[in-house]
């Protein structure tokens, strides 16, 4: 589940800091939550991924949208968010590992960043400079705002690349460098990730991000 994979690598990334500084028990009672933690990428694993996925583009304003309309751009947009938090995913295991991360591949998460926050801003501005079908205004200022606050995380840890890899002198880069990224966990959390699977579902809008 999309989501949730995003909270416990951001998880990860903070028991990882804890753990440096000594703290055993944490780390013992946290473990489980690395699970997600996948097997090393390989050349054949990354050609399955796609590094330029369709992101939201419209820019319609002041519109009254219908509610068949509305369903395929909440569709479309979450799809795309999904896609673009798979490439960073993809490359966990690296960040963990001795190896670090390559240019090539930092670079692919810093371009995955960059179309995330596009793909969040475009349908930002979609929903909220035009009218939305009745029922559906709340809940997809609530998705949006959920999404967002998540891929803080993403944009964070973009950021921290960048830093170290300006710094790298044998141009890897490694989860102890990148250090800790935190998240809202008063916005992105189990709670609100299940009112909007519920609310999806009851509008018959399937999609890779959110699946009960």
């Amino acid at each position: 589940m999309k989501r949730i994979m995003i909270m416990l690598l951001a998880c990860g990334w903070m028991l990882t800091a804890c753990s440096m500084s000594g703290d055993k028990e944490a780390e013992h009672k946290d473990k489980p939550e690395k699970k997600v933690t996948q097997k090393q990428p390989t050349e054949k694993d990354a050609s399955k991924i796609n590094l330029h996925p369709e992101i939201f583009t419209k820019k319609a304003k002041n519109k009254n949208i219908s509610e068949a309309e509305m369903k395929r751009d909440i569709q479309q947009y979450l799809n795309a968010d999904h896609d673009l938090t798979k490439i960073s995913e993809h490359y966990q295991d690296a960040m963990y590992s001795e190896k670090g991360l390559s240019k090539e591949e930092a670079n692919h998460i810093k371009q995955a960043g960059k179309l995330t926050d596009k793909n969040d801003n475009n349908f930002a501005d979609y929903i909220n400079q035009n009218k939305l079908p009745k029922g559906y205004d709340g809940n997809t200022h609530k998705i949006s705002r959920y999404i967002t606050t998540s891929n803080q995380y993403l944009r964070d840890m973009e950021e921290k690349i960048d830093s170290v890899m300006e710094n790298s002198k044998d141009g890897k880069v490694s989860i102890k460098e990148i250090g800790d990224i935190g998240s809202d966990s008063d916005v992105v959390n189990g709670k609100q990730q299940k009112q909007i699977e519920d609310w999806l579902d009851e509008k018959g809008i399937q999609t890779r991000a959110f699946t009960k």
